[in-house]
């Protein structure tokens, strides 16, 4: 691993892509926290070297590595400089044209950010870099690409994700505005892994606090919620029965979508996501399950 350390510096793309390969191979199989620990300065920065004069192939790879170390190092000190020198230059590779290269950048914002964050005001911050970028094919009197499928299901992801992190009292409501009427009309787009993001991010919001995401002095457009065509946040709803709204909403969509995708929900797990989904909307709260990483 100090081969691969030294050749970070050579002046050569191709010899630091193939020292970024090795480091993510090494990072990834074995566990390899007294290297990272001890060469922590060293690997963060000759990554972000990478970001800044990289092709974009390096900059893919110091993505993954750069998340990798994160994982490795863990919380603490060394974590939180890693996303504060992070964050710039993940921002401006946020822009990039290709979907490669934007799903290594949404996967190490998440990791940085779930690593590294120190506190709430940090993940938000990183959650509305994500949020602008999930809007950034909006505009007006602009012709702009949309965000393909899998990219922006894997955005909406590492969104829910960060908000898995945070207490519901911590969120700044002012953030959030549409939020909930965005992730509704994406139940009915066409693409299954888009569907599936935004189910999991409306049972995430009404587990914190749907409150969280409704404020009193809302622009968007929630009256569609209401069977009664009025608008919701006009009436003198307590939380239970504004997250009913929510919920029924929410479940008529899946259902409508499960039903369309009976063809192949048995071969994508599409049925057992509808009635996870569903469950967590009932309930309120998702059930806990063990993961074992590594």
């Amino acid at each position: 691993m100090d081969r691969f350390l030294d050749d970070l510096f050579a002046k050569r793309g191709s010899t630091r892509e193939e020292a970024l390969s090795s480091i993510i191979n090494g990072l990834s199989i074995n566990y390899r926290h007294p290297f990272a620990e001890k060469n922590f300065a060293t690997l963060l920065y000759r990554f972000l070297n990478s970001f800044k004069k990289g092709s974009a192939k390096e900059i893919v790879l110091a993505s993954r590595a750069l998340g990798l170390l994160a994982i490795t190092i863990g919380c603490g000190d060394n974590a939180h400089e890693l996303y504060n020198e992070s964050l710039p230059l993940i921002s401006k590779a946020l822009k990039s044209k290709t979907d490669s290269s934007l799903l290594s950048m949404i996967d190490c914002l998440a990791i940085v950010t779930f690593v590294g964050a120190n506190d709430s005001e940090e993940t938000e911050s990183s959650m509305q870099m994500i949020w602008h970028f999930i809007h950034s094919n909006i505009g007006e009197n602009i012709v702009v690409k949309k965000h393909s499928p899998v990219v922006l299901s894997a955005a909406i992801s590492a969104w829910s994700l960060l908000l898995t992190t945070l207490n519901g009292w911590s969120l700044n409501h002012n953030y959030w505005k549409g939020a909930i009427s965005y992730f509704l009309g994406l139940l009915e787009e066409d693409d299954q892994s888009v569907c599936v993001a935004a189910g999991e991010a409306l049972a995430l919001i009404c587990e914190v606090g749907i409150e969280k995401f409704i404020s009193n002095n809302n622009t968007y457009d929630e009256c569609s919620l209401n069977e009664k065509g009025k608008n919701i946040l006009n009436e003198n709803l307590s939380l239970q029965e504004l997250q009913e709204i929510v919920s029924n909403h929410a479940t008529r969509l899946l259902k409508q979508s499960a039903l369309q995708s009976a063809a192949t929900r048995t071969l994508n797990g599409w049925n057992n996501f509808s009635l996870n989904i569903l469950e967590v909307l009932e309930g309120g709260c998702f059930d806990e399950i063990a993961l074992k990483i590594g």
